[in-house]
C-alpha cells in the first residue's frame, strides 16, 4: 500500500471536512514519513523518532516502523482518551497510517490499535 495516496487522501478528507463544517481529528501514525500535507492533532513523530530507532538497533526501515509503532501501541489509549476527551467537539476521526501493511495484519501493535479503535 506504499505510495498508494493515502496521505493525500487524508489531506483531501480534512479540507473537506472543514469546508463542510464538520469538525475531524487526524492522526499520523506513520513515523517514516517526512512531511505530511495537513496538520494532525496527534503525530507518532512528536512521541518517536523513526531514525533514532534504526539507529539504536540496527534495523532498516521495516524493522524500525514496526518497532516505532510498537512503542507507540503500548501508549495508544492515551490516544483514545484524548480523542474520547474532545468526542463532544468531534464528528470524524481519520488517521494516516504507514504503507507498510504488515504493519496491521501480522504485528501485535497492529492489533492494539485497531482493538482500542473500538473505544473512541
Amino acid at each position: 500500500m506504499a505510495g498508494s495516496g493515502k496521505t493525500t487522501f487524508v489531506k483531501k478528507l480534512t479540507e473537506y471536512l472543514t469546508v463542510s463544517s464538520n469538525s475531524s481529528y487526524t492522526i499520523n501514525l506513520d513515523p517514516a514519513v517526512y512531511h505530511i500535507p495537513y496538520n494532525p492533532n496527534i503525530d507518532i513523530r512528536d512521541t518517536v523518532k523513526f531514525k533514532e530507532v534504526m539507529k539504536q538497533y540496527g534495523y532498516g526501515p521495516n524493522g524500525a516502523i514496526m518497532t516505532s509503532l510498537n512503542f507507540f501501541a503500548s501508549q495508544f489509549h492515551k490516544v483514545v482518551d484524548i480523542i474520547n476527551s474532545n468526542s463532544g467537539k468531534v464528528s470524524y476521526v481519520i488517521i494516516d497510517t504507514p504503507g507498510q501493511i504488515e504493519v496491521f495484519t501480522w504485528s501485535a501493535s497492529g492489533t492494539i490499535i485497531t482493538e482500542l479503535l473500538v473505544y473512541i
